[in-house]
């Protein structure tokens, strides 16, 4: 990513859109300092527009720097904008010092309460963050939220939450064998939809390729896996795991 410079001539709004998205790519990244200068920047050229304020604020809580967080949140009040934009904030708070349940309570209910798509998908992940902290007691909750994402957005804008689904499901084959095949079957359901789209990353391509080797679906793991050794020949994962699928 590559900051963009106000040339003359440029709507500033425009410019405060430009920056605005730039700064999401960062904050998606967990490059958080680098999203507040974004933020900060779209938030000052347009201070109306509550979607700036309100990630402006959470950018704050995440780096731990709760007063302005606090003043940000009462300037996106003053917009008129509350229920699930300040109960997201009130989450990122409460995540950043630490306290993972009040957190949780928070998210949850700006969820339920959020009708902004790209609102809606902030509250749901950094639910999802929480419940992974949280540990292995949290995970049926993980999955229900994420579950939720898949329903109430639409495809392009629940890949990640497909991703991070697939994950969980994942994960819960772990910590419950007597799942196990519901829960990598559901995995591979995920990673299959994420195919189907066009979204899946060479990342979620391993790990649909690993779950089909726990379910013993060996030949089309092996077949995923060599097709990704000639599109990535300069990584060695895909050759990693074909070594272990033959050694096993």
């Amino acid at each position: 990513l590559q900051d963009a410079p106000l040339e003359q001539g440029t709507d500033a709004a425009l410019y405060g859109n430009l920056r605005y998205i730039q700064a999401s790519c960062y904050f998606q990244l967990g490059r958080y300092e680098e999203a507040l200068a974004g933020y900060q920047e779209a938030a000052a050229l347009s201070p109306e527009t509550a979607d700036y304020v309100r990630d402006l604020a959470v950018c704050y809580a995440k780096l731990g720097q709760f007063d302005l967080a606090q003043e940000t949140m009462e300037d996106l009040q003053k917009l008129g904008s509350a229920g699930a934009d300040a109960l997201l904030i009130a989450g990122e708070i409460a995540a950043a010092s630490g306290d993972d349940e009040a957190a949780l309570e928070q998210f949850q209910q700006a969820a339920e309460q959020a009708e902004d798509p790209a609102l809606l998908s902030r509250c749901i992940l950094s639910l999802a963050d929480c419940c992974e902290r949280l540990g292995p007691a949290y995970l049926e909750t993980e999955i229900q939220w994420l579950q939720e994402a898949q329903s109430r957005l639409d495809s392009s804008a629940s890949l990640v939450h497909t991703e991070r689904l697939a994950a969980a499901w994942t994960r819960l084959a772990s910590e419950e064998p007597d799942r196990r095949q519901e829960c990598y079957e559901n995995a591979l359901a995920c990673y299959e939809d994420l195919a189907a789209r066009g979204g899946a990353s060479l990342t979620a391509r391993l790990n649909t390729a690993a779950v089909r080797q726990y379910l013993g679906r060996y030949p089309e793991a092996e077949q995923e896996l060599l097709a990704l050794a000639q599109e990535f020949p300069e990584d060695y994962r895909p050759f990693l795991r074909l070594a272990l699928l033959y050694a096993g």
